[in-house]
């Protein structure tokens, strides 16, 4: 659940040239540290890797890595969403008027209760990273290659595009521990926890565009996902 405890003095705005963009930051804290929220819902639709067929690639600068979780009516998943259309329309008015996309998040086709997205760009445009260095993609997020063919001079990947993948098991303590997963494991249906940032950016268009941006998902619980797929829904 997002906390926003006096957030409207507590959080602000902070602008950084790699990539340009102006990031949700706790002004209590160090350096204006850039906020990371924990999250965790139901997945109702996903676009996640493996990639395996180029095709797919039609535009390497777009193409992202996306989720849309509902939280099935419960309370601190409405909380959350309602949290974050707060932060939109507080922080757009740190922009030019009429300038910033509307930014609204997806009615669920599951229930009457709202949706969250959020994605994450494969790519990062050379020219705007900065010093941020180019990594290779994960064998189990590119198993043939395609992404890393793409990289060049001009599009690089970097860690803020890199998800992480997870599963959450509890030990004899009922201490929650973290473990690398591998992205094909997900299906739709599944409980998991995410952590996300919120960010602007600025659009060719002279215009600005508001967007919560994926950094990891947790796999919780499957079995939900398990029954959905004997009841033929799509998974």
């Amino acid at each position: 659940m997002i906390q926003l405890p006096s957030w409207e003095t507590r959080y602000g705005l902070n602008y950084t040239n790699s990539p340009p963009s102006w990031r949700v930051v706790d002004k209590t804290r160090g350096e204006n540290e850039e906020i990371i929220f924990n999250l965790q819902g139901v997945i109702e639709h996903k676009v996640l890797p493996p990639i395996l067929d180029a095709r797919k690639v039609s535009n390497p600068h777009l193409f992202s890595q996306s989720l849309r979780l509902v939280g099935l009516g419960t309370a601190t998943f409405n909380d959350s969403v309602n949290a974050a259309m707060q932060m939109f329309n507080v922080f757009s008015r740190q922009f030019p008027d009429k300038r910033v996309i509307v930014w609204e998040p997806p009615a669920s086709s599951w229930t009457s209760n709202l949706g969250l997205s959020m994605s994450n760009r494969y790519f990062t445009r050379a020219k705007e990273a900065g010093h941020m260095p180019s990594v290779p993609f994960p064998a189990d997020v590119d198993p043939k290659g395609v992404l890393n063919a793409i990289l060049d001079d001009e599009l690089i990947h970097t860690e803020e595009n890199d998800v992480k993948y997870y599963t959450r098991h509890t030990d004899l303590g009922n201490k929650p521990k973290y473990f690398p997963g591998n992205p094909q494991m997900f299906r739709i249906g599944d409980i998991v926890e995410v952590q996300f940032s919120l960010v602007y950016y600025k659009m060719r268009s002279d215009k600005y565009i508001f967007k919560p941006m994926l950094y990891s998902i947790a796999l919780l619980d499957g079995q939900f996902a398990n029954v959905s797929c004997v009841s033929k829904i799509k998974c």
